[in-house]
């Protein structure tokens, strides 16, 4: 048998002895058996099958469900839970009418896979359907386009009064919407009147219940607003407040009326015909609370204090009144040319002691001023004055002196002296050469020739005096000079240990480290 000519499988009966039905055989070699298939030949061979059978239509409740391009989510066996994973290709999921959710009861049409790389087990969908609510919701939304367009959806809201008297509350007196709109109120504002209109809110009856209310309510005008509503249920459960007749009554109430229908998610067709939507009743009853007790009582202090401002000032105002009736009967009193004549001494006398103090004032700035210029001659001013004089001069001093210092070390340098006396000497020589050159040449000329003899002489000694001036035939008689290796003559002073020293000889120089040094006294040095 190969994999691509499957038999079916057959079954075994649950109640025979499984174990009798299997053969065990030992085997000695290491390779399969010819009737074993490997994996991929299992998984091949199983794809084949399933695609060869027929779509299967099954229902079921929707979880685990995730949304990409593709749907994936499992679908559950509403009474032993049983599962099977699905998936819904983009394809198919763009077709559907309406958007899946978890805990939808669907009922779906696909064909068995299996994906070969894993073996994973899947039931891909072609076609969806709701079940229970796909007719219902298809009907709201068909008269949800109809009042749409007829305008009862997007007429002028009117707005819901920032004070409310009296609240019309449109719901079943055996909900629980109702004790969470009273509740909510009562805590908020016990001072809003509340009149409940008992209707049914589901059912076959709920319908006119909820329109005879609505009628009832504008005919006798009690209220300021009505809130409509109900606690939360299944879809069928609020359809009573999608009817179309519930919508028009709502849409053309003369009071305003807030819809408040189940959950926050819950959305029926009164929320678009009412005025204000509220996402459940107990907003709605916040929204007709909007001015709180506390707020009430806060606004009543506040009148208080503006009446008790007005009482004042209006008595202020009497008081002003009164007091200019009473200065019109002062006007001709006596006493009056007695005060006047008063108040003009009094300012008589300010302005004297304004100008006695003016004058106090002028004097005082003189005086400071006249301090300020003795100061400025004070003795000791002028020591100070020329105390920074003096140390000016010394700075500038002090500065002449190591320029001079500088200099005079420059010329004490006994290298660069020795340099140019040489070159002194040279320029000499070549000077006095000159002249005997010329010398000679005139005592050619003039052919005195003892008088050339003679001075020739004369020259000779004056140049072995140049000559034995010269610092360099010092050292042509045994002498040396001995410098650092900065050039700078050494002196004994400075002779230590490891020292580099340079000695110039008549004709050569020599480099040298000072291995010891030893200190002569006279004596010693005499005696060597």
């Amino acid at each position: 048998m190969t994999a691509d000519s499957v038999e079916p499988i057959g079954y075994v009966d649950e109640n025979e002895n499984f174990s009798s039905k299997i053969t065990v055989t030992e085997s000695t070699s290491n390779l399969p058996t010819p009737e074993a298939w490997s994996v991929s030949q299992f998984l091949c061979a199983t794809s084949n099958h399933f695609k060869s059978i027929a779509p299967f239509t099954v229902y079921g409740e929707i979880s685990e469900l995730k949304e990409h391009a593709h749907l994936y989510f499992k679908l559950k066996d509403e009474h032993d839970g049983s599962t099977v994973d699905c998936v819904m290709w983009e394809s198919g999921a763009r077709r559907l009418y309406f958007r899946p959710k978890i805990g939808d009861r669907v009922e779906v049409v696909g064909r068995l896979s299996l994906y070969t790389k894993n073996g994973a087990f899947k039931f891909n969908i072609i076609r969806m359907r709701r079940l229970g609510l796909g007719t219902i919701l298809e009907k709201l939304q068909f008269l949800k386009n109809k009042l749409e367009e007829q305008g009862f959806f997007s007429r002028e809201k009117r707005k819901i009064p920032s004070f409310v008297n009296t609240v019309g509350v449109i719901t079943s007196l055996e909900g629980k919407a109702i004790r969470d709109i009273v509740t909510t109120i009562n805590h908020r504002n016990n001072g809003v009147h509340i009149v409940i209109y008992n209707a049914l809110v589901q059912g076959e009856n709920a319908r006119k219940s909820l329109v005879d209310a609505i009628s009832f309510a504008n005919e006798h005008a009690y209220c300021d607003v009505l809130i409509i509503g109900r606690g939360g249920g299944s879809v069928e459960d609020l359809m009573a407040f999608s009817d179309e007749e519930v919508v028009k009554a709502v849409a053309l109430s003369s009071i305003p009326i807030i819809s408040a229908v189940g959950h926050e998610t819950d959305q029926m067709l009164t929320d678009y015909a009412a005025d204000v939507r509220a996402a459940t009743p107990t907003r709605a009853a916040e929204f007709v609370t909007a001015v709180t007790k506390n707020e009430i009582y806060a606004l009543l202090e506040k009148k208080r204090e503006e009446l008790t401002d007005a009482i004042l000032q209006h008595y202020d105002l009497l008081c002003f009144h009164f007091d200019k009736v009473l200065k019109s009967f002062k006007a001709h009193d006596p006493s009056l040319f007695v005060d006047k004549h008063s108040e003009r001494l009094s300012f008589l006398m300010m302005r004297s002691y304004k100008a006695v103090e003016g004058y106090l004032y002028r004097y005082t700035i003189d005086l400071n001023d006249m301090k300020t210029r003795l100061l400025s001659s004070e003795p000791l001013q002028m020591i100070v004055h020329y105390d920074v004089r003096l140390r000016d001069k010394v700075l500038k001093l002090n500065s002449a002196i190591d320029g001079i210092f500088n200099k005079s070390l420059l010329r004490l340098n006994f290298s660069a002296r020795l340099g140019y006396l040489d070159s002194l000497i040279i320029s000499l020589q070549t000077v006095y050469m000159q002249r005997l050159r010329n010398l000679v040449l005139r005592l050619e000329k003039l052919d005195f020739n003892e008088k050339h003899k003679a001075l020739y002489t004369k020259s000779l000694v004056l140049i072995s005096k140049l000559e034995g001036l010269n610092p360099l035939n010092i050292l042509k008689r045994g002498y040396t000079i001995t410098f650092d290796e900065n050039g700078q003559i050494m002196d004994e002073s400075r002779l230590a240990e490891n020292t580099l020293m340079i000695t110039r000889f008549s004709g050569c120089e020599t480099t040298s480290r000072i291995v010891d040094v030893k200190k002569l006294t006279v004596e010693n040095s005499n005696s060597k």
